[in-house]
């Protein structure tokens, strides 16, 4: 586990700082340990701080690449927002689906730039909720 952690931590600082949206939009809030830590480590309802040794997920780990592809519009998935009270757009969820990849990555949207919220593996029921809750707004990358 701790050659998984510190090669999960070297790809992303490594790939992941600067990433550029699909739309041209720029990711920001990339630079530190603790978003590093949420992408990486399975999660509690307790609220203690995520452990990179003994709360690492591979799946999460191996899944750091296919996170870059999919906000860059590089794998098909498909596009779907979600709307404040107040009707403006507050979250997209892209959701790009297939063997070893069903993973689904969630935007906060702020005019000119983009924040990651979160990125996790997402089989096929919570994919639906996504469908079912949200506004499908089409497909992007290649494909």
């Amino acid at each position: 586990m701790m050659l998984a952690s510190d090669i999960s931590h070297e790809f992303y600082f490594a790939e992941l700082q600067g990433l550029i949206a699909w739309d041209g939009l720029p990711v920001h809030g990339m630079g530190s340990e603790a978003k590093w830590r949420h992408l990486v480590c399975k999660h509690g309802k307790d609220g203690l701080p995520m452990n990179p040794i003994t709360d690492l997920e591979l799946d999460r780990v191996k899944r750091l690449p296919i996170l870059k592809e999919v906000v860059r519009g590089n794998l098909p998935v498909d596009l779907y927002t979600e709307y404040t009270r107040k009707g403006t757009i507050d979250k997209i969820e892209l959701v790009a689906e297939g063997p070893e990849v069903d993973y689904l990555v969630s935007l906060g949207f702020f005019d000119t730039y983009y924040v990651l919220r979160s990125a996790y593996p997402a089989g096929e029921s919570y994919a639906r909720r996504v469908r079912e809750r949200a506004a499908y707004c089409g497909s992007i990358g290649c494909g």
